[in-house]
């Protein structure tokens, strides 16, 4: 959670690697599984696993039929394998 004053002109290092942080963690969805009844009424399954993703490198992707260029890091700087990349804001 961001202790600073956004409004602030200036942020130190630590408060804006918080604010991209958070702001990853925003971005992104649930897939849930839907499943018709015998009324034909859609619900969603509560037995199924739903997946939560995100921007962060929690949610890694792996890139079929690209090549990336260059590799890529997750959220601590650590190197992913080759054609993955951290993060899905959107599906």
């Amino acid at each position: 959670m961001l202790e600073n004053d956004i409004r602030s002109d200036t942020w130190d290092q630590l408060d804006v690697d918080r604010y991209i942080e958070w702001h990853k963690a925003q971005l992104g969805g649930s897939w849930f599984r839907i499943e018709k009844n015998g009324n034909g009424e859609w619900y969603i399954d509560p037995e199924a696993d739903a997946r939560r993703y995100d921007s962060t490198s929690n949610t890694p992707a792996t890139i079929i039929g690209y090549d990336i260029s260059r590799p890529s890091w997750d959220d601590a700087g650590n190197p992913l394998s080759t054609n993955v990349v951290p993060g899905i804001a959107g599906d």
